[in-house]
């Protein structure tokens, strides 16, 4: 369903209107279906696909698998610039074997908006260590889109407070970047606490959840929590991948590793707060939890590097590979019990014309 709605958007700006500040979705009974929805920078390049070879579901699937794909380059190439090669290879490994897998190859702005902010974040890096504005051009672009591709990629922004805090950079390329990440800001805030509301409210049908107050989401996580757990031990690395996490979290703390602490408590509770505003939805959806992930291979493989021994990171690995891979296989044929609705669209053209209501029980 989730890509569906997707879908629905980059169809009709194909079939209809193609102004991207009026998504439009085909559930609204009688009404026009234009109402707030995340920025559609995903569901326009579908369009934009469309218009060269005719509209095809797929389209959204290539996008965000290639997105996605060069997003995972470039946190290789974060952690290295930062790191080492070694701790990098094995985050980015990690990453490709995680819940990124499946939703990289699907038609949402999950691992799409990530991946963005990911390779905005490089940029802005690169600026901090050699202050060429061709740097922070990039930054502003890919980071801009990512988040308004889904506000919850913003929190991996709460990384810039290490080079902002450090007082050996001068404080004018610092005043820069501060500069250029609220202007960035700028159309986002307008996106979702303007427009998005606006359009809800003109053409009165509402779809796009905008999360509850700190108190109720807190509430509604702790009535849940086993559900808001899981998300962490199993839908992002699974259960070894969950231990590789937490052991890499320990090793930092227990070395003393100021940096790796820092980047835990800072990302984690940035997190923390889209897991509140959420609420009870971060319980129920599996890929809430993707912005997240990085930072959980992160860690997972800073575990790793640990070792002293090589065969046991081998064996590390094998084992990550196995339990996640095992457990993501079945997302790739289509059940034998679910094929007959592929049936359903032609059956439908045949007894209805394409712009009838249908009443869904």
């Amino acid at each position: 369903w989730r890509q569906t709605t997707g879908y629905m958007v980059a169809r009709n700006f194909y079939e209809i209107d193609n102004n991207i500040l009026y998504p439009r979705l085909d559930m609204a009974g009688d009404k026009t279906g234009i109402t707030g929805t995340e920025f559609s920078v995903l569901n326009y390049l579908i369009y934009l696909l469309s218009l060269l070879f005719g509209f095809h579901d797929w389209f959204g699937r290539l996008i965000n698998l290639i997105v996605s794909s060069i997003g995972i380059f470039y946190f290789y190439k974060l952690i290295k610039l930062k790191f080492d090669e070694r701790l990098s290879f094995f985050s980015t490994y990690l990453l490709l074997i995680s819940d990124w897998f499946i939703y990289s190859r699907k038609g949402m702005p999950d691992t799409f908006s990530t991946a963005l902010v990911i390779i905005g974040l490089y940029y802005v890096f690169r600026y901090f260590e050699n202050f060429k504005l061709k740097n922070l051009i990039p930054y502003f672009l890919f980071a801009m889109l990512g988040v308004l591709s889904k506000i919850p990629a913003a929190y991996l922004l709460v990384l810039l407070l290490f080079p902002l805090d450090n007082k050996e950079i001068p404080i004018r390329y610092r005043l820069y970047v501060i500069a250029t990440t609220c202007l960035m800001f700028v159309p986002v805030g307008w996106w979702y606490f303007y427009w998005v509301p606006y359009l809800t409210q003109s053409f009165g049908f509402s779809h796009y959840y905008m999360g509850v107050s700190f108190r109720l989401g807190l509430h509604q996580l702790i009535a849940d929590l086993p559900a808001a757990f899981e998300k962490f031990y199993y839908d992002a690395l699974k259960f070894t991948g969950f231990a590789a996490f937490l052991g890499g979290v320990y090793m930092a703390w227990k070395s003393r590793d100021k940096v790796i602490t820092k980047i835990f408590i800072f990302t984690g509770g940035a997190f923390f707060v889209f897991m509140a505003k959420a609420g009870g939805n971060f319980c129920v959806h599996s890929y809430y939890i993707i912005p997240f992930v990085p930072i959980m291979c992160f860690f997972a493989a800073y575990l790793l590097i640990q070792f002293k021994k090589e065969w046991m990171v081998v064996l590390g690995l094998v084992v990550l590979t196995i339990e996640n891979i095992a457990n993501q296989q079945h997302d790739f044929p289509i059940k034998k019990s679910e094929k007959y609705k592929l049936t359903l669209e032609p059956l439908a053209d045949k007894i209805a014309k394409k712009d009838d209501l249908i009443a869904i029980n």
